[in-house]
């Protein structure tokens, strides 16, 4: 454990080029001993009562995560579908690492009119408990969707109706014209059973979900594991695993001793500290993708503060460098933020924008002519424990704008403390996370509407309508040029420090087959075997 801390302090900036906040003496103290402990203890704790993960059809995977739900209505959260995204199906799903639709349980669609879709839906599937999969089924899951809370942000005053139009055509109408229900339904269009669903109610749903998946759930032991089994009655055939078991070890180390045992097949949300020590092993296979999660220091200009002057803003952008971040914290696997808030593989980035050049000099000319030659005092907020090196990122941050003479006042917090703060307007002046969103710039500029919980900074009216006038734009290239004067806008006008988007990491043993990281976070066992 001593010597991976050590890896990862090598691989911070020197003070030559910013200074990193002080680090104590990382030799090992009497301090550090029992922290050492517990993390072997949780490591042998794991591995005592490891599942068959040297089954042939058995797959053992390490979750970073235990759910606190399995109601696709009810979450957004990546990790959580990860587990019931094998037990229920959508109709429509992105591709692996592109912003492209592809058909699953609807096998196609067209639109009839503007505000008309029309989808043929998948014949000859039933759910697990054997009721039929038809358009009843779908119009009943998609009506859940339009009125869950989590996807409130995107569906209100979106749907005029869901109608059943044949036992397997189905027809969304809506209120106005809409480029992204596609996308929408890529990310939501989860099909339940409706008869159980109305019988069970969804908490009893949320914890024993149905549906027309390769398996089905046959154990959840909350904090531990959760089993899956083959549904024999799958339309797709019978999946080659006999059973899929998510064991819960939250500890990052604890999941790399599990697999290089054996113990795991699969390990989730793997530690970029622990890449070298994973790809030199023989038995082990590592394969890493570009992510969608967008790491940015959101600013608060609502709060009477030197943020409120865009060349504050511009300069505490100058001031991080986002390049050397990526090579010497994250080891290369990851991408800078293009200068604003969208990516390469989403629908609508400008290639023509670039990230921030790391100028601290340009950035310290900038505080001057605001009004601020000898910088001035603020707070950062940001999450520990939730995402990968998440922590250190906070602390990198904070140590540049301290190179160009920002004051900085750290306060890392857990995550649930974090969700706390925001949802009580908490935060402070800059607060860091990462955020996650469909591959479609309408979900990630929307966000930024006024109303939103994520809007701390007000942009003029031409904002909120350029994102209304793209939202309705059927035409894809007119819609692409209007997110380019979106991404210029919040490029000239930051609305946080655009930092980086780390990649996703998977650790599996070398028996494993068939697992495609998706760009999306959720783990898709569908062409999975051993």
């Amino acid at each position: 454990m001593a010597s991976e801390t050590c890896w990862i302090q090598d691989l911070l900036p020197s003070r030559s080029t910013a200074p990193i906040p002080r680090q104590e003496d990382r030799r090992m103290k009497p301090s550090r001993i029992l922290p050492l402990v517990l993390t072997l203890l949780i490591a042998a704790t794991a591995l005592s009562w490891a599942g068959p993960a040297g089954q042939g059809d058995v797959l053992v995977v390490g979750h970073h995560l235990d759910p606190t739900t399995l109601d696709p209505f009810a979450t957004t959260t990546a990790a959580f579908q990860s587990v019931f995204a094998q037990i229920v199906e959508q109709l429509v799903i992105f591709d692996a690492d592109r912003a492209v639709v592809r058909p699953w349980l609807a096998t196609s669609w067209r639109w009839l009119d503007p505000t008309t879709l029309e989808m043929q839906l998948r014949r000859g599937v039933s759910f697990s408990n054997g009721e039929p999969f038809d358009a009843a089924a779908a119009r009943y899951s998609l009506e859940l969707l339009f009125r869950a809370a989590p996807y409130s942000a995107w569906t209100q005053d979106l749907v005029r109706s869901v109608e059943a139009a044949g036992s397997h055509t189905l027809r969304v109408r809506l209120l106005r014209p809409s480029a992204f229900l596609l996308p929408l339904l890529a990310r939501g269009s989860f099909v339940v059973p409706p008869r159980h669903h109305q019988e069970v109610g969804p908490a009893r749903f949320a914890q024993q979900p149905i549906g027309t998946g390769p398996f089905v759930l046959s154990e959840w032991s909350k904090g531990a594991r959760i089993v899956l089994d083959r549904n024999p009655r799958y339309w797709g055939g019978p999946h080659p695993l006999r059973q899929v078991i998510f064991r819960v070890i939250p500890d990052d180390s604890a999941r790399v001793v599990a697999l290089q045992a054996g113990e795991i097949d699969v390990a989730l949300n793997a530690p970029i500290t622990h890449f070298n020590r994973l790809k030199i092993d023989r038995n082990l296979k590592v394969i890493t993708a570009p992510g969608l999660r967008k790491f940015t220091s959101f600013f608060n200009t609502r709060l009477d503060t030197p943020l409120r002057d865009r060349r504050v803003r511009i300069a505490m952008n100058l001031a991080v460098d986002g390049q050397s971040i990526v090579r010497r914290v994250f080891g290369g696997q990851a991408q800078v933020l293009p200068g604003h808030w969208l990516l390469p593989q989403e629908f609508g980035h400008d290639p023509n924008l670039k990230p921030f050049p790391f100028d601290p000099a340009r950035a310290r000319q900038l505080l001057a002519e605001a009004g601020f030659p000898n910088g001035f005092e603020t707070q950062l907020t940001y999450t520990v424990g939730r995402y990968p090196l998440d922590k250190e990122l906070g602390e990198i941050v904070a140590g540049y704008l301290e190179a160009i003479g920002i004051r900085v006042r750290q306060r890392p917090v857990e995550y649930g403390e974090f969700l706390r703060l925001r949802s009580t307007g908490q935060l402070g002046p800059i607060h860091q996370w990462g955020l996650l969103v469909p591959p479609d710039a309408h979900f990630s500029y929307s966000l930024f509407t006024k109303g939103s919980i994520y809007r701390f900074h007000d942009y003029p009216d031409e904002w909120d309508r350029l994102i209304d006038q793209a939202a309705s734009e059927l035409d894809s290239r007119r819609r692409e040029a209007i997110y380019r004067r979106l991404a210029v806008l919040s490029h000239e006008d930051p609305f946080g420090i655009y930092l980086i988007a780390p990649g996703n990491l998977y650790a599996m043993r070398a028996t494993v087959r068939g697992l495609t990281p998706r760009f999306d976070e959720v783990l898709w066992l569908y062409d999975v075997a051993k």
